[in-house]
């Protein structure tokens, strides 16, 4: 078992009972305890979003639901965007078995860059039996999701963290119905982290009567600078005068740390990773071409397997798992978008930002090859919630031996108890 050292005075290293053994935590507070859950399930359903009957009921047809995976089965919501007025399908997924009940804690699991809700398909059911209501969904632009073209001249307008942290925000309003607890992997994290400060800030009342989202709080101060123009304006958090908060806690997978972001790299070299992002996005059959050389089967496999600590559990229904909503023609000037995205938050930034009432955990690959497990003790060192030298509501940070950028679909039997657990010490049972 290793050994994780004190970052600072004030941390402990400590295993619970309900750790698997070979798992090994970096507390901020020794004296972390269980509290309960916020909120009630009797939010309803608003105007901005077709939801079918009261209360937390998906998108009526919901296509129809269909099994999926095992003890897992499928659903459609339309979200109507950040102005209310757009239309767009946001596939997702939710445990099978479960009686959505008031009492149950929700979980709801977002993916990273490329990935879909399928990469939750190891964790969905078993966490389901574990007690909670499980969602998983694909972000605007990935999976079975949709996927509206972007402005090669207004790069990062629809692709972007603002656009996901509000769509993660809606989806909790109008399909959970009520708190959860995130549990986010890679730039899923920084989705998470968005979303809490989205929940967090100011309910227009206005906005939910007229149609459009009613969370008023659409932009970190680290995306302001770039923000597209009419976007709606930053709001301070609301504090007790506003709609109560309804994200628990933000558990952060392997969360990317953007080492494409500019103020990541290197300077000398930045003007020519800006003209060649440029390039791809400005002259489409280029991009295709470049596109097309990655969404192959062997190009996926071989990033898979380098992003994996163990490469035998990249297997078959992995890689069509990644592959397949790729093939979708739609998917290439998603992809190109996103690459350009070299302005808005840092994983650093989100955690300064969060409110203090949502604690988060790192939990993080050892065999990482992408975001390395020392610079995520470096993360919290930084953003732990006692004795963090800038600030943040990290409760604990949890090294996972043996495991790379994805633990959740690498080693379940490792991630589903860890993610039941700091669940239940960080949020309670508060009910979704």
């Amino acid at each position: 078992m290793p050994v994780v050292t004190g970052l600072h005075a004030r941390a402990a290293l400590f295993q619970s009972p309900l750790t698997p053994p070979e798992v090994c935590l970096q507390v901020a507070s020794p004296s972390l305890r269980w509290r309960e859950g916020e909120g009630d399930c009797g939010l309803g359903a608003v105007g901005w979003h077709p939801v079918g009957g009261t209360g937390c009921q998906p998108t009526a047809p919901p296509n129809p639901f269909a099994i999926r995976w095992a003890d897992t089965i499928e659903g459609l919501w339309t979200w109507r965007g950040v102005s209310g007025a757009e239309s767009h399908r946001i596939r997702y997924l939710r445990g099978s078995a479960q009686a959505h009940h008031p009492a149950r804690p929700s979980l709801v699991l977002v993916h990273g860059f490329g990935g879909n809700a399928d990469h939750w398909r190891r964790n969905i059911a078993d966490l389901t039996r574990r007690g909670f209501n499980v969602y998983a969904v694909d972000l605007l632009g990935f999976g079975k999701s949709d996927k509206p073209s972007p402005d090669p001249t207004k790069p990062n307008e629809v692709y972007r963290f603002d656009t996901w942290g509000l769509l993660l925000a809606d989806f909790l309003h109008g399909v959970v119905g009520g708190p959860a607890h995130l549990v986010c992997n890679s730039i899923g994290g920084i989705v998470g982290l968005r979303c809490a400060e989205v929940l967090h800030g100011e309910w227009d009342e206005a906005a939910a009567a007229e149609g459009r989202s009613p969370w008023a709080t659409t932009g970190s101060a680290a995306e302001a600078a770039d923000r597209p123009a009419g976007s709606p304006d930053r709001h301070p958090r609301a504090g007790a005068e506003g709609r109560p908060g309804r994200v628990l806690s933000v558990q952060l997978l392997d969360v990317s740390l953007r080492m494409l972001h500019v103020d990541n790299q290197v300077p000398l070299v930045r003007p020519l990773i800006a003209a060649f992002q440029r390039f791809l996005r400005e002259n489409p059959a280029v991009g295709a071409a470049f596109f097309g050389r990655v969404a192959t089967a062997s190009a996926v496999r071989a990033v898979l397997r380098e992003a994996y600590g163990d490469p035998s559990q990249v297997t078959d229904e992995l890689v069509d798992i990644i592959l397949t909503p790729g093939l979708d023609p739609r998917a290439a000037p998603v992809f190109l978008d996103f690459i350009s995205y070299s302005s808005g938050p840092l994983p650093g930034e989100c955690l300064k930002e969060c409110p203090p009432e949502v604690p988060t955990v790192l939990l993080w690959g050892e065999k990482d090859p992408w975001e390395l497990a020392k610079w995520g003790r470096e993360l919290f060192a930084k953003h732990a919630c006692e004795g963090g030298t800038e600030g943040g509501t990290v409760a604990a940070f949890v090294a996972l031996p043996g495991v790379g950028h994805c633990p959740m679909c690498e080693a379940p039997e490792l991630v589903n108890p860890l993610v039941a657990e700091w669940a239940l010490r960080l949020g309670g049972g508060g009910g979704g």
